[in-house]
């Protein structure tokens, strides 16, 4: 039992560590990210969607707690434990946001250096090489339906012998 306690407060510190990551370190309503609510003006920052096909990390929690039978103490000594390492985190998560604010930075300089190293021509070059990469959306994959390649892709076949004559 004390292990699938500690596999049950696991889950569900993962589980309230993806809520709690939320604007301003705020935990989010749960409804708040649903497709429907998303926010969709620039004002506002976006929250992440949630996927009509993946269970909520709220709806994962309460399977973990039915499957393991916990009491109603146990569910709420849980709760109370993702509470509280919640806001341990969230100092962390503002000092993630600040270094991923001084990476940006540097790895902007760093564009701008490699530029300037570059002739004109290189940097037309380089500019074009860009556009294309662009062109096929984030982290190299092509747009559209088919931008993760055939699930079945055709079997090639063998060309066929020549008849012999």
């Amino acid at each position: 039992m004390k292990h699938q306690f500690l596999a049950l407060t696991a889950a569900a510190l993962i589980a309230g560590t993806v809520n709690a990551h939320a604007v301003d370190g705020k935990a989010a309503p749960q409804d708040a990210l649903s497709p429907a609510k998303v926010v969709t003006d620039a004002a506002e920052p976006r929250k992440p969607e949630m996927r009509p096909d993946r269970p909520s990390p709220k709806m994962i929690e309460q399977k973990i707690a039915d499957r393991l039978n916990l009491t109603p103490e146990q569910r709420k000594a849980v709760e109370e434990q993702r509470k509280a390492d919640r806001e341990k985190l969230k100092p962390l998560f503002e000092q993630m946001k600040e270094i991923r604010k001084q990476m940006g930075e540097i790895r902007k300089a760093n564009m701008e250096a490699f530029q300037n190293i570059l002739t004109p021509e290189q940097k037309a070059e380089f500019d074009k090489m860009m556009a294309e990469r662009k062109a096929k959306g984030p982290h190299g994959k092509m747009k559209g339906p088919h931008k993760f390649g055939p699930r079945h892709p055709a079997p090639v076949e063998a060309p066929a012998e020549p008849a012999a004559q």
